[in-house]
């Protein structure tokens, strides 16, 4: 499969910031090109069957480096989903410190802040209390995910258990088809 420099470039940068546009003005000249033009021209060039499978062909790399499994994200996506709040607070209702929250919790997190609330200005100032805010990540996002994982949505199931090589294969064998179809 040969792809021109600029076409890699596009499909580097399409797995870089997983965005087709972007990746089309990065990679190609579109400053005076106008955005729905810009979209039409990357659109057009994800149609391209090499295209595909060359950001196919990253996003396994990509996955296989950085240890990317259909397990390690159903494991986080349980942990925002199934987050129970109760968990942040100590028995008393106070806020626990983050140091003291499980590695399951804290996972849930997206935000988490500390603010020490002060009396007064100068030598009259006081401590008088913590001002603690959380913010956990979207539950219904998360279980929406979730759901798409497991097939409870019409969306397209992935063979999980498809290893990196027999995925090689199989967009290497669909690719062939493809071009067989299309110079037929």
């Amino acid at each position: 499969m040969s792809l021109t420099p600029k076409q890699e470039k596009f499909c580097q940068k399409y797995i870089e910031i997983g965005c087709k546009s972007e990746a089309y003005r990065q990679a190609y000249k579109a400053e005076k090109m106008k955005p729905a033009t810009v979209n039409r021209a990357a659109h057009d060039l994800f149609k391209n069957p090499k295209i595909t499978t060359r950001v196919a062909v990253l996003t396994a790399e990509y996955k296989k480096q950085h240890e990317v499994t259909v397990d390690r994200i159903v494991e986080e996506l349980e942990k925002m989903a199934f987050v129970d709040v109760r968990r942040f607070l100590n028995p008393d209702g106070s806020m626990k410190k983050l140091a003291e929250l499980d590695r399951r919790t804290a996972a849930s997190l997206v935000n988490f802040e500390v603010e020490d609330l002060f009396d007064g200005t100068g030598e009259q100032r006081k401590h008088y209390g913590r001002l603690t805010k959380v913010k956990l990540a979207d539950k219904k996002a998360s279980l929406d995910s979730l759901a798409r994982v497991f097939g409870a949505f019409n969306d397209t199931v992935h063979n999980v258990n498809e290893t990196y090589e027999e995925m090689i294969a199989r967009l290497e064998a669909e690719e062939k088809e493809k071009n067989e179809q299309h110079d037929g």
